[in-house]
């Protein structure tokens, strides 16, 4: 359920379910390039709670209407959710054949998972093979609640969607900069930041790859002092963890994406100086041609969106 991390067949389409929003970006081809048609559309609070489709007749009532308004019914689709019950871990395993790994991921998946490995669908991508004298494989793993991702697959399906994914905050993020903003991913170790909603992400981009990812449980729903400084304890602790484990000087640079003016107007602010980083917003608009408003919130739907524009 979860799909693949490759994808053969371009899609068109991402979309970032987060709270009670939902971010668009339409990937369209012209003589200059990629464009992008991009939005926002809320849906009923009451429709999704701390990720979960709890009236999943709203979601669907929602999600049809959008498909109507914006004739995607034919469109193929690729989702992220913003919910904490996903799993995302790195794993370095020795070198082995493809089929093999399948299996050992499988395996490794089980000491990560709060509940058994039978009750997630999961997935993983290859990060980096080390054929030298070290002969690892480092292997980024994902997994989603098999139980809610069948829900979201229904209602996506439901309401005449053509979901062909579920993809995670950090890899899309990883591609619209790659991609997009053009970022140079292997010279320093750079933090990616996404505060949303529902939860945050932050995740290290290190030798041009994802290094470390964590999703945070605290959004613009809960946002204020207390929650912020919490943010910023578990971003520390984040970098921390990363500084050790990798052995790696930290992020001195920060790319923050999401709904900011969701937050309070001093948040970047209170980031910068806590966290001592030079922090750059993302700006979608400035990295493709866009119809329509765009701003840091897009980053996602439309690193979603780009996840068959390049092979």
């Amino acid at each position: 359920m979860f799909s693949k991390f490759q994808l053969k067949n371009r899609p068109l389409l991402g979309v970032c379910l987060d709270g009670d929003q939902i971010y668009f970006a339409e990937m369209q081809t012209g003589k200059n390039g990629y464009r992008f048609k991009t939005g926002c559309e809320s849906i009923p609070a009451e429709a999704v709670d701390e990720g979960w489709p709890n009236h999943q007749s709203l979601l669907e009532r929602a999600l049809r209407d959008l498909c109507q308004k914006h004739s995607w019914q034919r469109k193929r689709m690729v989702a992220s959710l913003a919910s904490k019950q996903i799993v995302i871990r790195h794993l370095t395993l020795p070198l082995m054949p493809d089929q093999e790994l399948k299996k050992a991921v499988a395996w490794e998946a089980e000491k990560y998972l709060p509940r058994s490995r039978q009750d997630y669908s999961f997935d993983y991508q290859v990060l980096r093979r080390d054929k030298g004298e070290g002969r690892m494989v480092e292997v980024l793993l994902a997994a989603l609640p098999r139980e809610l991702a069948r829900q979201y697959w229904s209602v996506f399906q439901k309401a005449g969607c053509r979901l062909e994914v579920i993809d995670i905050v950090p890899l899309a993020l990883e591609r619209f900069l790659r991609y997009g903003e053009k970022v140079d991913l292997k010279e320093k170790p750079l933090l990616l930041l996404h505060l949303g909603n529902d939860c945050s992400t932050v995740a290290v981009i290190q030798k041009g790859k994802l290094s470390f990812t964590r999703i945070l449980s605290f959004g613009a729903k809960t946002s204020g002092p207390q929650s912020l400084a919490g943010l910023i304890a578990e971003i520390e602790r984040s970098l921390h963890y990363f500084r050790l484990e990798y052995r790696s000087l930290p992020p001195d640079r920060a790319i923050i994406s999401g709904p900011l003016r969701n937050w309070p107007s001093k948040t970047l602010e209170y980031l910068e100086q806590r966290l001592s980083l030079t922090i750059e917003i993302s700006m979608p608009g400035q990295a493709f041609m866009v119809d329509g408003v765009s701003g840091p919130e897009h980053a996602v739907a439309m690193g979603l969106a780009l996840r068959g524009g390049w092979n």
